[in-house]
C-alpha cells in the first residue's frame, strides 16, 4: 500500500485527538506506524472549561467533577445553631426586645444598622444584628423531623383527601398532582389556578414536619371582609398540621420571604398567601366573626345566616298575613264633648238650624197659634 494512500486517514485521526493520544491507544508509541487494515481507536477528550475568577480575585480551574456535574440550588430554612444574621421586626416589638433575644445590647444594634439615637423601627424592617449575636432556638426546630419522601403531600378536606407525590425527583411539579389540588381548593373550573410557588409552599412545609397530615380549611372563595383578599385569586390557603401547634406553624412561616401569614388564636387555623413583600398580622376573632386586632376588643354583629335569613323571611310573611286577617280599627282623631252649659245654650239654636227627624219645626205649624 502506497504510503499516499494512508494521507486523507492521518488527516482524519489528527483531527480526531492529538498524535500522543492516539498513539497511546494504539500501541504504537514508539513507531507511530500503521500497517494496511490496521484498526484504531481514538480517545474522547475532554475540552477545558473556561477558567472563572474566585471571591479571592485568583484562578480557579473546575475540576474533573464540575466539568460533568451541574450545580442544584435549593432554597431551604437552615435549622442548624449557627448565629443568625438578621430579624425581621414583627408588630407589637422594640428595639430593646430584640437586643435581649439575640443577646446584644441596644447600642450595638443601632450601630449595626445606623438607627440613630431614636432607635425607632418600623413593622417588617429587615436588621442586621451584630457579630456577637448568638443563635437563639427557634420554636418550630423541635417538631423539625426528616421525611420519608421529599416532594410528598397528604392533604385533605372534609369531603375530600390526596396523598401522593407532588414535586418529581428533577424538582417539577406533576400535573396530575396539581390538577388535584386545585380541585380540593376550589380553585378549578372557571377559577383562578392554584399559583405555583403556593404548591411549593405546602410541600416546603410537608418535608420541614416530617410528612404529617395536612387538614385544608379554605382556599379560593368570593367571600371576605376584605376586599384585596388573595383568597378571591387562588393565592391564600387556610390550614393546619396534624400534630403541631398552629403558634409554631406561624413561626415558621415568618422565617418565609414574600407571604403573608396570619395568626388566629381562637380559631383553628393559620393563613398563608403568597405575595410581592411579607405581611404577618394576629386576629383574635372566632369561627364566623368579624376581624379583631385585640383580644379585647368587642365583637362586632355578624351577618345573619343563610338559616337565619329563611327563618326572618317566614315570620315577616306570617306577620303580615296575621295583620291583613284583623279589621283596622279608625284612625281619626277623637273630638271632644262641650261643657254642659254651653251645651244647653245651643240646644235652641240647634234645633232651628238642624232638625231631626221625627221632630217639626215652626215654620211647619206645629207651634202655637
Amino acid at each position: 500500500m502506497r504510503p499516499s494512500a494512508l494521507l486523507p486517514f492521518a488527516l482524519c485521526a489528527a483531527s480526531v485527538a492529538p498524535a500522543p493520544a492516539l498513539a497511546t491507544a494504539t500501541r504504537t508509541a514508539k513507531t507511530r506506524v500503521v500497517c494496511s487494515g490496521q484498526r484504531l481507536e481514538a480517545k474522547r477528550l475532554t475540552l477545558p472549561s473556561p477558567e472563572r475568577s474566585d471571591d479571592d480575585g485568583g484562578r480557579h480551574r473546575p475540576t474533573a467533577e464540575e466539568k460533568t456535574t451541574a450545580p442544584i440550588v435549593k432554597a431551604s430554612l437552615s435549622v442548624g445553631s449557627a448565629a443568625p444574621t438578621r430579624h425581621r421586626v414583627m408588630q407589637g416589638e422594640t428595639l430593646a426586645q430584640i437586643a435581649a433575644r439575640y443577646g446584644t445590647s441596644v447600642a450595638a444594634l443601632s450601630a449595626s444598622n445606623g438607627l440613630g439615637k431614636t432607635g425607632r423601627v418600623r413593622v417588617g424592617q429587615i436588621l442586621s444584628l451584630p457579630a456577637v449575636a448568638k443563635a437563639v432556638p427557634k420554636s418550630w426546630q423541635p417538631y423539625v423531623k426528616p421525611t420519608k419522601q421529599k416532594g410528598y403531600l397528604d392533604v385533605s378536606t372534609p369531603s375530600a383527601h390526596f396523598s401522593g407525590a407532588v414535586v418529581d425527583s428533577d424538582g417539577r411539579l406533576r400535573s396530575s398532582a396539581v390538577r388535584t389540588l386545585n380541585e380540593l381548593l376550589g380553585a378549578s373550573g372557571a377559577h383562578p389556578a392554584l399559583p405555583e410557588r403556593l404548591i411549593r409552599l405546602l410541600v416546603q412545609v410537608s418535608d420541614t414536619f416530617a410528612g404529617r397530615p395536612i387538614r385544608l380549611v379554605s382556599g379560593y372563595r368570593t367571600t371576605s371582609y376584605y376586599q384585596d383578599s388573595r383568597h378571591k385569586l387562588s393565592s391564600a390557603v387556610d390550614f393546619f398540621v396534624v400534630g403541631v401547634p398552629n403558634a409554631v406553624i406561624c413561626d415558621y412561616l415568618r422565617e418565609l420571604e414574600d407571604v403573608g401569614v396570619g395568626y388566629y388564636p381562637n380559631s383553628s387555623f393559620v393563613h398563608l398567601d403568597v405575595r410581592n413583600h411579607f405581611a404577618y398580622w394576629v386576629d383574635y376573632a372566632g369561627p364566623g366573626e368579624p376581624p379583631r386586632s385585640s383580644p379585647n376588643a368587642p365583637s362586632a354583629p355578624s351577618a345573619p345566616r343563610r338559616a337565619d335569613r329563611k327563618l326572618l323571611a317566614e315570620l315577616d310573611t306570617l306577620l303580615k298575613q296575621t295583620q291583613g286577617a284583623i279589621e283596622p280599627e279608625s284612625h281619626e282623631p277623637a273630638v271632644a264633648a262641650p261643657p254642659a252649659r254651653e251645651l244647653e245654650a245651643r240646644e235652641p239654636q240647634s234645633r232651628l238650624t238642624e232638625p231631626t227627624h221625627g221632630e217639626a219645626s215652626a215654620s211647619d205649624g206645629a207651634g202655637p197659634s
